[in-house]
């Protein structure tokens, strides 16, 4: 069920270019006029693209998207429902509690998770990896996760986990996708969000989930994982580390 008072996005490429075409003058221009909104929908110029922006970074799912779940578990253990937390009790309860999630994890898995990497700390890395975010997300795992958020979330968290996963390796893989269980797929793990309400999207799982089904129908029905972007990661950290080293050299020289 909607909210009654949800703001509708559904503008589209073609719909603004229609749009542009039915208000502008002879030269080009819109008329803006007070309380006009229902008409403009807050146009105010020429479009810039032809088509729909949108986008999805499969190693980044992988990455962000164990960064979001790590949030998820460390409320859950603090038993803090809520988002954005600004009482700073409770933000320490959260990091507390986030903390000896990262532990555990660490010492069950071997994973080093969300930690300052040594390698770019100047440049605000973290230690997590798109393998290790693979591994987060893979089966074997799930129990461990699970296990370190009270009793009373574990089947919230397992379902969560386990759709989130199924979804990233549908849209990492290279083969053709059935479009009409990935979109049941898709509604599923919207639905799920919609009815635990206190949990928020970041931009990563939000693209994910809300655009890469249109990015697959327009790769003619076959998956992303020919667009990973681990190639560029792994060439940014060897420069990171080669500046790194050359630099430190050349302070000892």
């Amino acid at each position: 069920m909607l909210d009654p008072e949800f703001f509708s996005i559904n503008r589209t490429a073609e719909k603004i270019l229609t749009l542009y075409g039915q208000l502008a003058d002879n030269v080009g221009n819109i008329v803006k006029r007070k309380n006009d909104y229902d008409v403009r929908t807050g146009l105010t110029s020429k479009p810039l693209s032809i088509d729909d922006q949108h986008f999805t970074t499969i190693t980044h799912q992988y990455i962000n998207g164990t960064t979001w779940v790590l949030k998820i578990m460390a409320h859950m253990r603090a038993d803090i429902l809520s988002w954005v937390i600004h009482d700073k009790d409770k933000q320490e309860r959260i990091l507390e509690g986030k903390k000896i999630i990262l532990e555990t994890i660490q010492s069950k898995t071997g994973l080093r998770l969300d930690q300052c990497n040594s390698i770019s700390s100047t440049t605000g890395g973290t230690s997590t990896t798109g393998g290790q975010g693979r591994k987060f997300f893979s089966f074997e795992v799930r129990d461990i996760l699970v296990s370190c958020v009270p009793s009373r979330h574990r089947k919230t968290l397992q379902k969560l986990i386990k759709l989130y996963s199924i979804i990233l390796r549908a849209v990492a893989s290279t083969q053709p996708i059935n479009i009409s269980n990935y979109k049941k797929l898709i509604i599923d793990f919207q639905k799920l969000l919609s009815d635990i309400k206190w949990i928020g999207y970041i931009m990563t799982v939000h693209s994910l989930i809300f655009y890469s089904c249109e990015l697959i129908e327009k790769n003619h029905g076959v998956a992303l994982g020919e667009l990973l972007e681990e190639t560029l990661e792994s060439c940014n950290k060897m420069f990171v580390i080669f500046v790194n080293f050359y630099l430190g050299n050349a302070d000892i020289q």
